[in-house]
C-alpha cells in the first residue's frame, strides 16, 4: 500500500506472510489445582483483583466487566499450557518459527534479519536470537527485542518499518511468553498464566496483509505495579525468578491506566490509518484478565460480535497473547481478505500499541494438536 503523509512516501508494500504457533504439552484445566492442591482452591481468594476492588469507581466499564469474574476461584481461567521437564522457550520459539518459513515458502537463506522477543529466554541477561538464528542456519542478521506484553507488536512495527524502507526484503519475527518459569504449580498465579510461542513472516509482498497504520505509547504510569524478583521456590527450594505482581499498587495502575491508554493508541493508529473505527472489520485485544476483551469492547462502543477472548482457553501468556488470538481469527475464518483488523496490546512497565491492518492472503501455520480447535464464549 502507497501512503502518503505530507512528510515521506511510502512505496515499498510490507505484507504480514505466514502466521504460525506453538504450544507446550502440557495443558493444565482447574481441576487439576482442584485434586492437587484442594486446600489451595478452598482458602484463595484471587490471586491479584478481588471483590472489595468494585468499591474503586474511577474505571466504571474495568469495574462493571472485572464483577462477572471475582467471584470465580480461577478468574475466568479454564485451560493454560506450561512447559514440560523436556521442554525449553527456545524449543517452543524454534518449531513456531519453522512453521511460519514452512508456511510463507521461504527457506533460512530467505531471512534477511531475526527479530526475537522472549519473554523470558532460558538463560538470564540475554534474548533468544542467536541460539535460533545458529539452529535455523540463518545468515544475516538477529537481533533481540522486548517491550514486555507489547513485544509482539512492537516487533512487527519495526519489521514493517525495515521492510517499507527497502533495507530488508524478508523479516522473521519469534515470540514467545513462558511464565510457567516464573511462577510455582502450588501457588495461585499459576491459575492465571501460560506459555505459548508465536511466529511471522513480514516480507515486501502486495498479496499479504497490509499495515495501514498505528500508534505506541509508554506505560510510564505502571512503573512499580509488575515486576520479577528472584527467592526460594516453595516446590523445589531451589532460587527462581519470579513474576511479581505488587499488590493493591499493581491494582490501581493497572486499572487506572487502562481506558486512557486504550483510547490513545487506538485514536492515533485510526488517524495514522486515516480510518474511523466503524471503518474497522474486527478487533484483536490482548487478554491478561478474562475481562478484558469485554472492557475494551465497551470502553470503545464497538459489536462484541467483532472480536473474541482467548483468555480462558490460554490465560495469560503475555507478549504472545496477541500473535495467538490474530492466528485464531485467520485460523478460524473470522478475519477474511479486505478485512481491517485493529490489534490493542497493553504491557505493564513498557509500552502500549495498536495497529491497523487490512487482512490479504496470510498462511496460517498448522493447528498445534492440543489447542482449541475453536475459540468460542465460555
Amino acid at each position: 500500500m502507497q501512503k502518503d503523509d505530507g512528510r515521506n512516501k511510502i512505496t515499498i508494500p510490507a505484507g504480514l506472510k505466514s502466521i504460525a504457533i506453538a504450544l507446550p504439552q502440557k495443558k493444565y484445566d482447574n481441576y487439576y489445582w482442584v485434586e492437587n492442591w484442594p486446600q489451595l482452591v478452598e482458602r484463595e481468594t484471587g490471586w491479584l483483583w478481588k471483590r472489595n476492588d468494585l468499591q474503586n469507581n474511577r474505571n466504571k466499564h474495568f469495574n462493571e466487566q472485572m464483577a462477572n469474574y471475582v467471584d470465580d476461584i480461577f478468574r475466568g481461567a479454564r485451560y493454560r499450557y506450561f512447559l514440560d521437564h523436556d521442554e525449553t522457550v527456545f524449543s517452543l520459539e524454534l518449531k513456531a518459527a519453522e512453521e511460519a518459513l514452512k508456511q510463507a515458502q521461504l527457506t533460512s537463506s530467505n531471512i534477511d534479519l531475526l527479530i526475537s522477543t522472549s519473554f523470558l529466554a532460558d538463560q538470564v541477561g540475554e534474548g533468544s536470537s542467536a541460539y535460533l538464528a545458529k539452529a535455523l542456519d540463518l545468515q544475516h542478521s538477529a537481533w533481540n527485542m522486548e517491550s514486555a506484553c507489547s513485544s509482539f507488536t512492537v516487533a512487527y512495527d519495526t519489521a514493517v518499518g525495515l521492510v517499507q524502507s527497502g533495507r530488508y526484503k524478508n523479516i522473521l519475527v519469534v515470540t514467545s511468553c513462558c511464565y510457567s518459569k516464573n511462577v510455582d504449580l502450588n501457588t495461585p498465579l499459576a491459575f492465571g498464566v501460560g506459555d505459548a510461542a508465536v511466529s511471522i513472516v513480514v516480507s515486501a509482498d502486495t498479496s499479504c496483509a497490509g499495515y495501514l497504520g498505528g500508534c505506541n505509547r509508554h506505560s510510564a504510569e505502571t512503573i512499580g505495579s509488575v515486576s520479577f524478583e528472584t527467592s526460594t521456590s516453595r516446590e523445589t527450594g531451589n532460587l527462581k525468578h519470579y513474576l511479581t505482581p505488587h499488590g493493591e499498587v499493581a491494582r490501581e495502575r493497572l486499572r487506572d491506566m487502562s481506558e486512557p491508554l486504550l483510547k490513545h493508541c487506538v485514536e492515533g493508529a485510526l488517524i495514522d490509518a486515516q480510518l474511523n473505527l466503524d471503518d474497522l472489520d474486527y478487533f484483536i485485544f490482548n487478554s491478561p484478565m478474562a475481562w478484558y476483551t469485554e472492557f475494551c469492547v465497551k470502553t470503545l462502543g464497538i459489536s462484541p460480535e467483532k472480536t473474541h477472548n482467548i483468555f480462558p482457553y490460554y490465560t495469560n501468556i503475555g507478549s504472545s497473547l496477541p500473535g495467538v488470538s490474530l492466528y485464531h481469527a485467520a485460523y478460524e475464518g473470522k478475519i477474511l481478505q479486505g478485512d481491517k483488523v485493529l490489534i490493542y496490546t497493553v504491557g505493564s512497565v513498557s509500552s502500549c500499541m495498536a495497529l491497523i491492518l487490512e487482512w490479504g492472503d496470510t498462511n496460517t501455520g498448522r493447528l498445534p494438536v492440543n489447542a482449541p480447535k475453536k475459540i468460542e464464549v465460555i
